[in-house]
């Protein structure tokens, strides 16, 4: 069950929004040139220069294996897509201001993980940590895709505290400095509202500490129980609603939990464990992205971020998108995200650009839903997802009897 045990992640830490101008040019139009660098888990695509996009994906690397090591998992994992631009500036223009970064589960139109954060994070503590958040968030949705925001916050948190001595030595548990400096302004959230919580709106920093503070009692001192909640949610089909903690621990209700883990913090011992891990290069190969790819990419960013907030500017992403490559996978994904609909002629010459590529067969066949050419493309759909853990279908759906 330990390898169950790596979990969600969505890090809110301070960031800044920003209009306009903080969006590069096109490489096209004399931007800066967009690279695509992929590594064994790993493809990036970014508006950096080459050489910091190798060290980001190095890193990633490396904090994927120390994460992985310290939950004794070592199974492959699907590659995590990471839209790494160049700035904070850039990140601002897309991502809510309460996120320096973010994670995205399999259900987004890229239709894999996917992490957006700023190429120029630097590697003291507190930015480590917030690559190690999305990492741990990223990587475990092919685990447990349903987390309630307290098991995930508690999560992240927990790993986020990562701190490597050198190359092959990680400890975890030590808390965070913006942790303890949220514990120490005021009392913990009562955890009733911490179970409660499912928005953003209730997600602040003082609810990011009390979900640490909790999910540290529970490995601390009630492991069975917390792996015993983490068994129920790695079972449920993908887009069920997880479980509640007292209908699966009715033993330790919110109550008492308050006091528990309140007399813990004050009075109890928190372990911090150290874990070895293998010193290993990954191989990254390089191709430019043109501004086709960069479009979707941006039409993507906005669909995730601004589809209600601005609909224009999402719309307007995607026609430009459209405009630039009308066989896009990744647009015409992000238009069937946001509209519910492609025109079949336009999901025909996708799969026709597109063979290779799962998402141009699903694409496909829900466009055409019923007949022998929706049954072809469900077909190739499921020959393709037969040998790739990226292909992200509903279960049952490449069953015998499914059709799109």
């Amino acid at each position: 069950m330990r390898s169950v045990l790596v979990a969600a992640i969505a890090l809110g830490l301070g960031g800044c929004p920003h209009a306009g101008p903080a969006i590069p040019a096109l490489p096209g139009q004399g931007g800066p040139a967009w690279t695509e660098i992929s590594s064994a888990h790993f493809v990036m695509w970014t508006d950096a220069p080459a050489a910091r996009g190798k060290d980001l994906i190095a890193r990633l690397e490396h904090h994927r294996l120390a994460t992985l090591e310290a939950l004794d998992n070592h199974q492959d994992s699907a590659k995590i897509f990471v839209v790494a631009l160049r700035d904070a500036d850039e990140v601002g223009a897309y991502v809510p201001s309460e996120f320096a970064a973010y994670a995205m589960p399999y259900g987004n139109a890229a239709r894999r993980p996917t992490i957006i954060l700023a190429a120029d994070t630097g590697d003291d503590q507190d930015e480590r940590s917030t690559l190690t958040h999305e990492l741990t968030h990223v990587v475990t949705f092919s685990f447990l895709p349903d987390q309630p925001p307290w098991f995930a916050e508690g999560m992240a948190e927990f790993f986020a505290t990562a701190k490597f001595y050198g190359a092959t030595t990680v400890e975890l548990g030590r808390p965070l400095a913006h942790t303890q400096q949220a514990l120490r302004a005021g009392h913990m959230t009562p955890m009733a509202d911490v179970f409660a919580c499912h928005a953003h709106a209730c997600m602040d920093r003082k609810f990011y500490a009390t979900a640490w503070a909790l999910f540290a009692y529970l490995v601390n001192n009630h492991l069975h129980e917390l792996l015993g909640y983490v068994e129920r949610l790695a079972v449920l089909p993908r887009g069920a609603t997880a479980p509640t903690w007292a209908e699966v621990v009715p033993s330790l209700p919110a109550e008492q939990l308050d006091h528990a883990v309140a007399e813990w913090l004050a009075h109890g011992s928190i372990g911090t464990p150290r874990y070895e891990i293998e010193a290993t290069v990954f191989p990254t190969t390089e191709r430019p992205i043109a501004d086709g790819d960069v479009l979707a990419t941006r039409a993507l960013l906005r669909a995730s971020f601004d589809r209600e907030r601005d609909p224009v500017a999402t719309h307007e992403a995607i026609a430009a998108a459209l405009a630039a490559d009308k066989t896009n996978v990744l647009a015409r994904m992000v238009e069937w995200q946001v509209a519910h609909a492609v025109a079949a002629d336009d999901a025909r010459a996708t799969a026709a650009a597109h063979p290779d590529d799962w998402r141009a067969w699903w694409l496909l066949g829900y466009t055409l839903q019923h007949g022998p050419e929706a049954k072809e493309a469900h077909d190739k759909l499921c020959a393709l997802a037969a040998g790739d853990p990226l292909v992200d279908v509903p279960a049952g759906f490449c069953g015998p009897r499914a059709a799109p």
